[in-house]
């Protein structure tokens, strides 16, 4: 079986199998939402003290097992996406979970300007001078879409974002057809609680960006698709995907950047609080 395909109960079970191993007596759990995050994060543990697995089933799963396994084994910390957290609930507090810096783990990285070097320097012939500007406005080419899920996260409107949206970006002009997306993200959510297109786009050209974090905003997935999508229309490549985007995010995000992060230092926090000892020499 797949990694992707082992269900949250299976993983459960599997957990509590582990636990109960007297090799795991002292071990550091680190559990994380997905399993290009294991990649990613496993760089910085000592694998040898440390455990780093993908809980199935999306941040309340993860939240819920930690609930769950933490009166059997102690030495458990969740690292979690903030998703929309620090724009809707700042004084979010849950034990042994630690948001991402931002948004999500991919709009984190982006903020690091190393990264964010490296993947700018990698794909385009844009001055370096120029990088955060070019950021910046693709996440505000970007920032309908984002608004759009905010207030659907706000007021839990049930509205399904399966949908592609690429084809509906103007890289010359910088716009994106709002319209279309509403009509193409309603024409999939059967359950959603409000259906008027002309009302919802009202509703998000007539918020003040200026009040949000773009990073806090964006969803670092989608923000993927619009770089992978600039990078083949507007320089010359062929074929970049946002899977793409993410394993050269991935590669360039070293320990030196992590050590600068909210996500080291809550768990610098924790490895010291518990007497143990997580990150490599």
């Amino acid at each position: 079986m797949k990694k992707e395909d082992i269900t949250y109960e299976t993983k459960m079970g599997e957990l509590r199998l582990d636990f109960k191993n007297p090799n795991s007596n002292g071990i550091n759990f680190i559990f994380l939402e997905g399993v290009s995050d294991v990649r990613l994060f496993r760089k910085f543990f000592d694998l040898d003290k440390c455990k780093v697995e993908s809980i199935p089933g999306g941040n309340g799963k993860l939240e819920e097992c930690i609930v769950t396994l933490l009166p059997i084994h102690a030495l458990i910390v969740a690292i979690r996406d903030a998703d929309f957290i620090r724009i809707n609930n700042p004084s979010y507090h849950k034990k042994n979970i630690v948001l991402t810096d931002y948004h999500d783990i991919e709009t984190t990285i982006l903020s690091c300007s190393e990264s964010l070097s490296s993947l700018f320097s990698e794909y385009t012939s844009i001055n370096s001078t120029d990088f955060d500007e070019t950021l910046k406005k693709l996440m505000m080419l970007l920032s309908p879409i984002s608004l759009f899920k905010l207030k659907n996260d706000i007021n839990s409107r049930r509205i399904k974002f399966e949908s592609g949206f690429i084809d509906l970006l103007d890289f010359n002009n910088f716009k994106i057809d709002l319209s279309q997306y509403i009509n193409r993200m309603l024409s999939s959510s059967k359950k959603a609680t409000v259906t008027d297109e002309s009302f919802l786009r009202r509703e998000v050209e007539s918020i003040d960006l200026q009040f949000y974090d773009l990073f806090q905003l964006t969803n670092g997935h989608d923000l993927a698709r619009v770089l992978a999508s600039f990078f083949n229309k507007i320089h010359g490549h062929k074929g970049l995907s946002n899977k793409d985007i993410e394993s050269n995010l991935r590669v360039s995000f070293n320990m030196d950047s992590f050590k600068k992060t909210m996500i080291y230092d809550e768990i610098l926090k924790w490895e010291i609080d518990n007497n143990t000892s997580v990150f490599v020499a």
